[in-house]
């Protein structure tokens, strides 16, 4: 993955955070991880980052709960350029840009065979079906 593109990310999210007083943090890679991605093996960084996306979704549905909105209604307030300054606007827009970019790069550098591999390892919660209650159950009555 090019380094260039993980330093614009960074540097989008950093602008962000900056407008909040918000530091990102550095966090070092362990060396055997730094090693195994010179080597080109992904898969290791891949299924940490999928475990912290799955964090994140939890946190994101107690905070949908909190605000008493749906994803969709997230999606659309922060869709209006509207609700927030022009400096806070840019540095969204210009944060999405970058995850953009940096998320073509990775498959490009993974390919897509090893994102298809971590997806299947990595555990999908099960949506939970309502209950059914209308509509009439054909032949339940045992002739």
């Amino acid at each position: 993955m090019g380094e260039s593109t993980e330093k614009r990310l960074r540097s989008a999210m950093e602008e962000l955070l900056a407008i909040h007083g918000v530091e990102l943090s550095e966090d070092e890679l362990p060396e055997e991880e730094q090693k195994a991605l010179r080597l080109g093996d992904y898969s290791a960084i891949a299924e940490k980052t999928q475990e912290k996306l799955d964090e994140l979704n939890e946190k994101a549905e107690i905070l949908y709960k909190k605000l008493g909105m749906t994803p969709e209604d997230v999606a659309a307030y922060s869709s209006n350029p509207d609700n927030f300054t022009p400096e806070q606007w840019e540095a969204l827009r210009k944060v999405k840009e970058e995850a953009d970019n940096y998320k073509k790069s990775a498959l490009e550098t993974m390919g897509d065979k090893t994102v298809k591999q971590i997806q299947e390892a990595s555990p999908t919660k099960k949506k939970k079906k309502g209950i059914h209650r209308f509509g009439k159950k054909k032949n339940w009555i045992p002739s």
